[in-house]
């Protein structure tokens, strides 16, 4: 059975916060059960974001991904959503 864990973020997502976050993280997915395979992060409560914090989050990911888990962000708002996807 895969394991699936949420976590919510809240708060926006600028330069000034991004490595607390980053490191939360972190130590969230280094405490994960063994067969963790998803973390989730319910962004219903990030009004806005920056470059910066899109970064942050694909380097999160490359973390997630070596260790076997997937990233998934739900709930973006539309204008972090088209920040993101302009990374890409």
């Amino acid at each position: 059975m895969f394991g699936l864990t949420i976590c919510m973020i809240q708060g926006n997502r600028l330069f000034y916060n991004t490595g607390h976050v980053q490191e939360r993280l972190r130590v969230i997915a280094d405490e994960l059960p063994a067969d963790t395979r998803w973390l989730v992060i319910d962004a219903s409560a990030i009004p806005q974001i920056d470059s910066t914090a899109t970064i942050m989050l694909e380097e999160v990911h490359t973390y997630l991904k070596k260790r076997g888990i997937a990233l998934a962000p739900a709930e973006l708002h539309t204008d972090a959503r088209a920040l993101a996807c302009r990374r890409n």
